[in-house]
């Protein structure tokens, strides 16, 4: 769903001598190849065909015209089916290689404002998204989108680059024009699909998403509630894309405290589950640790010990036990003993999880802040209000560089630091 529009090229006609027409038609003949392989999920391979399809193509353009030919279309398209193949194979920044070529051969055949290298430029800005590079990728659509509005483009899903402008947006804290762009975004899939059709409850979770990453959960959860409303009309219960929207519902509300309607998410996902013959681990996993972490703060501690031992024994399973994502349900069970009065069983696995944190992410992913933050409550409750001074600087500073200083994570343990500031 990601790069979704190809080129919209007409020909523009070019003399090829007759002696050089065979070896031109069989650079341009490499679609079929490419298309197949790329059914195959073979995307590297399906790259190289692609790429290579392209280099011959200038190679052979700029011996006819007699100089180093500045581009032409049809290279344009065989470089973005390169970087469709890239970016599908985990390959970003190869793939905005590709795509950042098919803007150059396109500007510089067809112009800077025509509806193809708009497209590119569309194109390139959603692997900027992707790829975490959010003030490039604004900056691209601010170029493209306003034009390509304009136009009747049925080929171009208007409606993902809508979406993707508005994650980037949120992400860079512009939340009135994200909101924007989100809406257009819906607007164009209800158009295109229909009110209840996968394709917006695709929409809507991606807005939710965005605006939950940006602190906006009243947004997220009433965005993700449309999503789960859909799925659950027109997908069967043990469908991946509603049992990850069921997690992470219940991951909502126990981020905003709703911690009976994150057991009931949690609960209802998991027994989804358990009459599957052949669930997913790693979804499970995460079930059982949103479930937990619920049932926890409800102080339910019988059932969340069972249900956090469950989460962390099948996500070792899933993804090894040194991974970045074991953490969760050791970090819940440190929430757990500290629902219990237990502060040094608290802080012994916080700095568990931190560890295991600290080993796979950079030291300014959020969820490194988090932990801070958890291991300066620990502090407070012992008495230590230096430590606590300490992780809470600490989490504020981790937050605000990767969250921005106006996100709620960040406002709270902001005031924090003042509370726990040594006297």
């Amino acid at each position: 769903s990601l790069v979704g529009s190809e080129m919209c090229i007409r020909d523009r006609p070019i003399d090829i001598p007759e002696d050089r027409k065979s070896q031109w038609d069989q650079a341009a003949s490499y679609f079929g190849e490419w298309q197949q392989l790329v059914n195959d999920g073979q995307f590297d391979a399906a790259a190289a065909v692609a790429a290579a399809a392209a280099d011959d193509m200038n190679k052979l353009l700029a011996d006819v015209v007699g100089s180093v030919y500045p581009g032409y279309p049809p290279a344009a398209i065989a470089h973005n089916r390169a970087a469709v193949a890239l970016f599908k194979s985990g390959k970003s920044e190869e793939a905005l290689e590709q795509f950042n070529e098919a803007i150059a051969i396109s500007k510089a055949s067809l112009g800077g404002r025509h509806v193809d290298t708009l497209v590119q430029r569309a194109n390139s800005a959603e692997v900027n998204v992707q790829m975490g590079k959010f003030r490039e990728a604004i900056e691209a659509f601010d170029t493209a989108l306003p034009i390509l509005s304009e136009q009747d483009l049925p080929a171009v899903r208007m409606e993902f680059y809508y979406l993707r402008y508005g994650t980037a947006l949120a992400r860079e804290h512009r939340i009135f024009d994200a909101r924007l762009a989100f809406s257009e975004s819906l607007r164009l899939a209800v158009a295109r699909y229909g009110e209840r059709s996968i394709e917006v409850a695709f929409m809507a979770s991606g807005f939710a998403e965005a605006m939950d990453k940006a602190g906006h959960r009243a947004d997220a959860t009433r965005q993700l509630t449309r999503s789960l409303d859909i799925y659950r009309q027109l997908t069967d219960p043990e469908h991946p894309d509603m049992l990850r929207t069921l997690n992470r519902m219940s991951a909502y509300c126990n981020g905003s405290d709703q911690f009976e309607a994150a057991r009931q998410y949690a609960q209802e996902a998991v027994d989804i589950q358990r009459e599957m013959d052949d669930p997913a681990v790693f979804q499970l996993a995460s079930s059982l640790n949103n479930l937990g972490l619920a049932l926890a703060r409800l102080h339910e501690f019988e059932k969340a010990e069972i249900a956090l031992a469950d989460a962390e024994r099948l996500m070792t399973e899933a993804v090894g036990v040194y991974s970045f994502y074991v953490s969760f349900p050791v970090k819940n069970r440190g929430i757990l003993a500290m629902e219990r009065g237990d502060t040094s069983q608290a802080g012994e696995l916080f700095h568990t999880a931190l560890k295991l944190r600290l080993a796979q992410k950079a030291h300014s992913h959020p969820s490194i802040g988090r932990l801070k933050a958890l291991l300066g409550q620990v502090a407070v409750t012992t008495g230590d209000s230096a430590a606590a001074h300490k992780f809470y600087t600490e989490a504020v500073q981790i937050q605000g560089e990767s969250l921005g200083i106006d996100h709620p994570d960040t406002r709270v343990n902001l005031s924090l630091i003042h509370i726990s500031e040594p006297t």
